[in-house]
């Protein structure tokens, strides 16, 4: 369960990814949280429940909208 990092690290792995390049796209601080114990980037949505708290979080990036997801990941992972 979340913020321990192995299901995100198995996602990737399952997806044929390797868990060090892995972001984690998310909506909450739990999420936030996740991403801080997995070491890897967290991009979290305006859009969700939590809305423009997430801000608050300082993740490395933050989006309002799907179609902002694709530049947030090549920022992110440079």
């Amino acid at each position: 369960r979340k913020p321990d990092p192995e299901p995100l690290f198995e996602a990737a792995r399952r997806a044929g990814g390797h868990p060090e390049h892995c972001v984690l796209v998310g909506d909450t601080d739990t999420d936030r949280n996740t991403a801080r114990a997995a070491g890897v980037p967290c991009i979290l949505v305006e859009f969700g429940p939590s809305g423009e708290d997430m801000a608050a979080l300082e993740p490395e990036a933050l989006i309002g909208a799907f179609d902002e997801l694709h530049s947030a990941v090549l920022r992110v992972l440079r």
